[in-house]
């Protein structure tokens, strides 16, 4: 991570530390500040030591002291991934204060206090990011989408979508966003308002391309159906699987119905898909799912050890194939 400089700067400044204690008593309270590289370095032993509190300290000692864009970015990186927020937005304004312009330094400050519930502050970041983005906000809102669906915070990210789907009343990935945050939150109602809208956004379709369409379209139906209006929904898609039967349109029904509590139906549908090589994995870990939570043990293991065969879903497998070993005391 570092240059044979940074090194060399470091064994010095920490062999000066060393022979300043051997020298005598510390050194006094208006003594200079160690140097960065001090900071730096020792976060890095931090880190060895999986002692992450500590590199977040260090690292958040060593940006106060240095402007280098490589330095607070990965002082960032260090205190997002050691789980201090609070650091992250003190090391996150101190960048903006160098560099207005750098997004990174906006993201990293929006980031930290989505996680600190300062909402009302992540969104005034989150819009300078969109507004300023070279690659436009429809990117920008895909990120974070990625992002919001990821949060522990479900209820802040609901709140920070609904204020950003404010400020970008005509944006369809802002609808999108907000309705996929308001899913999260358990308000499907307020959803289907989202992914009506945003599909009206794209009139005819042609600013959108069909994937997307289709994740929009599939996202309303799922709404509609959790919000208590399943049998139009269904319908809808059930025409589409037999009209178009490809397997992302057998998929998606068999998603309705379970989203419907129509398990057995799905299954059936499930059943079907699983008979096709790519569709296999996904229907595979999706059925062995249902029947664990039906207290289908033996079947789900089946389902999971098949799974296993495939080499997708490796790590799910092996979770569940666990779990159930130990619901038989194995």
């Amino acid at each position: 991570m570092f240059s044979i400089s940074h090194f060399a700067k470091a064994s010095v400044g920490l062999g000066a530390i060393a022979c300043a204690a051997c020298a005598g008593p510390g050194p006094k309270p208006d003594a200079p500040p160690a140097p960065q590289v001090f900071y730096t370095v020792t976060g890095e032993i931090a880190l060895a030591r999986h002692e992450p509190r500590v590199a977040a300290l260090q690292y958040t000692a060593a940006a106060a002291l240095d402007s280098d864009p490589s330095l607070l970015r990965h002082a960032v990186e260090v205190t997002a991934e050691s789980l201090q927020p609070s650091l992250t937005a003190v090391v996150a304004a101190r960048w903006i204060s160098l560099d207005p312009s750098s997004l990174e330094a906006h993201r990293a400050a929006a980031k930290a206090a989505l996680s600190l519930d300062k909402i009302a502050q992540s969104a005034d970041q989150y819009r300078i990011v969109l507004a300023s983005s070279p690659r436009g906000a429809d990117a920008e809102f895909a990120d974070l989408e990625t992002e919001l669906g990821l949060a522990d915070n479900v209820f802040g990210a609901r709140q920070l979508a609904d204020r950003l789907a404010a400020s970008f009343p005509t944006s369809s990935a802002a609808l999108r966003l907000q309705g996929f945050a308001a899913m999260r939150a358990d308000d499907p109602a307020a959803a289907v308002q989202s992914f009506t809208s945003a599909l009206a956004q794209t009139g005819s379709g042609a600013s959108m391309n069909s994937d997307a369409r289709r994740e929009l379209t599939q996202g309303l139906r799922r709404a509609r159906i959790l919000a208590g209006d399943p049998e139009e929904p269904l319908a809808q898609s059930r025409a589409l699987a037999e009209t178009d039967a490809t397997p992302a349109n057998q998929l998606d029904y068999a998603l309705l119905l379970l989203a419907a509590q129509r398990d057995a139906a799905a299954i059936t549908q499930l059943e079907a898909l699983a008979q096709q090589p790519e569709s296999a994995p996904v229907v595979l870990r999706l059925v062995g799912m249902v029947e664990f939570q039906d207290g289908k043990l033996d079947a789900a293991a089946r389902r999971f050890t098949e799974l296993l065969t495939t080499g997708k879903f490796i790590d799910d497998s092996f979770y569940y194939l666990g779990l159930i070993a130990e619901r038989h005391g194995d």
